[in-house]
């Protein structure tokens, strides 16, 4: 959620929660909110997924934004570990 933080101009917090709701419309937030799931192996590695999504989405012009290179790199070995997680045994 500091990412989120971030990318609207707020001040970054230790704990990345707080009042969140409150200061970023809820439509851009919807994304995020079928990641709060039980601790399951199977929904929580979906819920991994749909946070990458998110990531991939707005961190690269967030990092932009700020003169920061994006870790492709490390997306690039991530990404695949994720996907064999999801896709192996429970």
């Amino acid at each position: 959620m500091t990412l989120v933080r971030i990318e609207y101009g707020l001040e970054a917090h230790d704990e990345p929660y707080e009042k969140l709701d409150g200061e970023i419309p809820p439509g851009d937030l919807e994304a995020l909110r079928s990641t709060f799931v039980p601790p399951e192996r199977a929904v929580l590695l979906e819920a991994a997924g749909r946070i990458l999504v998110f990531y991939r989405a707005l961190a690269p012009g967030v990092a932009e934004a700020h003169g920061l290179a994006y870790p492709t790199e490390l997306d690039r070995l991530m990404g695949p570990r994720l996907e064999r997680l999801r896709d192996g045994p429970g």
